[in-house]
């Protein structure tokens, strides 16, 4: 017997009742009351439920994503995978307990994201059909400076992670700086991959450096952003920060009217470890590599409302901007 037949049964057993109604492009969902414990499912995949139980019809992962804040302990039988799924207070997890599996419940984009790996919260952004981070990504498993031997000329092949200006090689004080507060963290293309493969698909399908849920975009999903902004020339000053708070005068054409908030982080440059231009360049990798040596980031200037598309060294430290998945 399939289990969405089970688990329909077992409600109608216990003659509970529900609501499902679809709003705003979400579901509500009508608590049911039981007066004892409950076990639902199979002898291999079972869970038991106590009283202030909420159980759902059989949904698509997509429709289980929709649902509108549901309460801790609620099931449902996820049909793309053919498996039960209780909601845990924060996610949807294997009723069975067989693995650390979970359905991300993505919140509503404009609203802050928090990343669960370091707890570091970020503002977000409806840019057209897209969902950006509206600050630079600041995920930083580890850190080395401009001048720590061997990676001075930065690598084409190995993850490096970097804090503008911080010359050493201890997270929790490069943390600490100014500049990570506020640029976040410089990453190498590999450290911005996370190991992927290049690519130019859209959605790019590669999440790299970005939290689950997230991705690092590729050069077309780029393409998309500027090109519903007005194309390469006009769009810099419309996801440029406005004011020279963080860009240096003049900080041209800058209206921030996408609300991308971009700001300019510098780079680190990969032939000799030095940091260069906070204040006058932003630079955002892409996950779509030229060559083995080279990938397509985009970048904004002080001096200009453009969005420039060139080709950079991999081992070139630059910020991390994450795009979410789509439903």
């Amino acid at each position: 017997m399939k289990r969405s037949a089970l688990l329909l049964g077992v409600i109608a057993f216990a003659m509970f009742t529900t609501t499902l109604t679809a709003q705003n492009g979400g579901m509500n969902i009508g608590r049911l009351q039981a007066n004892e414990s409950l076990q639902v499912g199979t002898a291999s995949e079972s869970v038991v439920v106590q009283s202030d139980l909420v159980a759902l019809p059989p949904l698509t992962n997509s429709e289980i994503l929709r649902i509108v804040d549901p309460a801790e302990g609620s099931i449902v039988y996820a049909t793309d995978s053919d498996i039960l799924l209780v909601f845990d207070g924060e996610k949807w997890r294997r009723a069975d307990g067989q693995n650390d599996s979970y359905l991300i419940i993505p919140v509503p984009c404009g609203a802050p994201f928090i990343d669960s790996r370091d707890g570091t919260s970020y503002n977000t952004v409806e840019i057209g059909t897209q969902c950006w981070m509206a600050e630079n990504l600041k995920y930083l498993p580890s850190v080395v400076g401009p001048a720590t031997g061997s990676e001075t000329a930065g690598s084409e092949t190995t993850s490096y992670y970097y804090v503008y200006g911080y010359d050493g090689i201890v997270v929790a004080e490069a943390k600490a700086t100014s500049n990570y507060a506020t640029y976040g963290v410089l990453y190498n293309w590999p450290a911005a991959m996370d190991g992927s493969a290049s690519s130019e698909a859209n959605p790019s399908g590669v999440q790299g450096a970005c939290p689950d849920g997230w991705h690092l975009p590729s050069d077309a999903e780029w393409t998309v952003l500027t090109d519903l902004l007005g194309g390469l020339n006009y769009s810099g000053g419309k996801m440029k920060e406005q004011e020279t708070v963080h860009w240096k005068s003049p900080n041209t054409g800058a209206t921030n009217e996408s609300g991308f908030t971009g700001l300019p982080g510098g780079y680190r440059n990969y032939l000799n470890g030095s940091f260069s231009i906070v204040g006058y360049s932003g630079y955002w990798w892409s996950a779509m590599e030229v060559s083995g040596q080279y990938a397509w980031p985009r970048c904004l200037s002080s001096d200009n409302a453009l969005v420039s598309r060139s080709s950079y060294k991999k081992s070139n430290g630059f910020s991390v901007r994450c795009l979410r998945d789509s439903d």
